[in-house]
């Protein structure tokens, strides 16, 4: 039995243990725009492994700094990682922020709260349907997990594990 040992080069580790702290900045960045359940452990993970594949990535010829290079790429998995958690798809996501935009549209025009039948008509759905109604129903796309009982969809185990 051949066990693969990956290694990288002294310089390859000095340039990953330069901008460790640079993934921790990113993660601390992040938390700020997510909600509470969503633990910092899990994105310091997918972030340092993204540093790892970055840097073995890395091509100094290009003339790009490392640092800028890296937070892409941290960046991108952390909203990877983000996405992983969500129980809604990003095209659910995407109805619930239209129905909102023409929500807040509509509660200008009138001046008060839309009907769900006015709000019906301008998304061009029915009244029963899901865009409507945004995150009012049970399982309708709210935010992260709000809307649903207990926090979550049905048969999912919520992020973290909890």
């Amino acid at each position: 039995m051949s066990v693969h040992v990956n290694t990288v080069s002294r310089e390859l580790e000095t340039m990953i243990r330069e901008n460790m702290p640079l993934v921790g900045h990113l993660v601390r960045e992040m938390l700020f725009k997510v909600p509470a359940h969503v633990h910092r452990d899990d994105l310091a993970s997918a972030g340092y492994a993204a540093l790892v594949t970055a840097a073995k990535a890395f091509d100094a010829t290009r003339g790009i700094p490392f640092g800028r290079f890296a937070a892409v790429r941290v960046r991108g998995a952390l909203l990877d990682e983000l996405r992983s958690m969500d129980w809604a798809s990003r095209s659910v996501r995407a109805r619930a922020r239209r129905a909102e935009v023409a929500r807040q549209e509509l509660t200008a025009q009138l001046g008060r709260t839309p009907t769900p039948t006015e709000l019906a008509q301008l998304l061009g759905v029915g009244v029963g349907g899901r865009a409507a109604r945004g995150g009012d129903g049970p399982g309708a796309p709210g935010r992260w997990g709000e809307g649903v009982a207990g926090g979550r969809a049905p048969g999912k185990v919520p992020p973290g594990g909890r």
